[in-house]
């Protein structure tokens, strides 16, 4: 698996990661599997039509027995190609549409900065120029880094929850002003 952590780095063995942003090489090395194999029942079948061509070519007499047999096995060695290359194609769509879902996170994650609050506990908070409208929010680390989920932090007063998991808590101080206090960490 290839991981990300919560700004865009390859984390340590240490960090944990979530399943958003993780890359299954299983499924790369499965396609690889598929194409080598298909590629040697290829070979196969181009063997045995040879063998065929041969067979035919030679101006004797065709043992008809051994170009049945011939016959069969190319045509099954055909028929293996083809739902090889069926199974090749499922697992190539398949892989991009993980990929088109690991970037559509990456650019729905680049609107966050990670956000220090007064106390130090660390949240995502929405960069001003991508609010387009929304109010400026905070999103969980937990849940985006573990589950590769949008979740937002909630509550009143300086003590705020995640909305998926109560239990991941946020520690917030107000200044002042009504305005959280805090700084954005890069």
């Amino acid at each position: 698996m290839i991981y990300i952590d919560a700004i865009g780095r390859l984390p340590s063995p240490a960090m944990s990661v979530g399943r958003a942003t993780e890359m299954d090489l299983t499924s790369i090395e499965s396609i690889m599997g598929l194409a080598s194999g298909a590629l040697g029942v290829t070979d196969k079948a181009a063997s045995t039509a040879n063998k065929l061509k041969t067979l035919f070519a030679s101006g004797d007499k065709v043992d008809k027995d051994q170009a049945s047999a011939l016959l069969n096995d190319l045509a099954s060695q055909l028929t293996a190609v083809n739902l090889m290359n069926v199974e090749l194609s499922d697992a190539i769509v398949s892989l991009r549409k993980e990929l088109r879902r690991i970037d559509e996170f990456h650019e729905q994650k680049e609107r966050y900065e990670l956000f220090e609050t007064a106390v130090g506990d660390l949240v995502f908070k929405l960069k001003e120029e991508f609010a387009e409208g929304q109010p400026i929010h905070f999103i969980c680390p937990v849940c985006l880094n573990q589950d590769g989920k949008f979740s937002f932090v909630t509550g009143s007063g300086p003590n705020k929850h995640c909305q998926s998991n109560t239990t991941h808590n946020f520690r917030f101080e107000r200044s002042t002003g009504s305005r959280l206090q805090g700084r954005a960490i890069y």
